[in-house]
């Protein structure tokens, strides 16, 4: 896989490391803090994580197969 990448997308590849292994060796916040707030003060430092976050932190959890259960459950169930 790396042999196939370009010079430009292997050092994309090396900086976004740094970026990861920064972070993971940063402090942790607590759990009472906004994630999305502490992302946006954190994405001049780590602009590739921060888009990765803002995309899986602004969508809402949900789980479409348990809803899509008790709904058939509803239908089928009689009195």
């Amino acid at each position: 896989m790396v042999a196939s990448v370009g010079s430009q997308e292997l050092n994309n590849l090396s900086d976004n490391s740094e970026e990861l292994r920064l972070y993971l060796n940063s402090p942790l916040a607590t759990r009472d803090t906004n994630s999305l707030k502490i992302w946006e003060t954190l994405k001049e430092v780590y602009p590739y994580l921060y888009q990765i976050a803002r995309d899986y932190l602004s969508r809402v959890a949900i789980s479409i197969p348990a809803e899509r259960l008790f709904s058939k459950a509803n239908s089928t169930a009689t009195e």
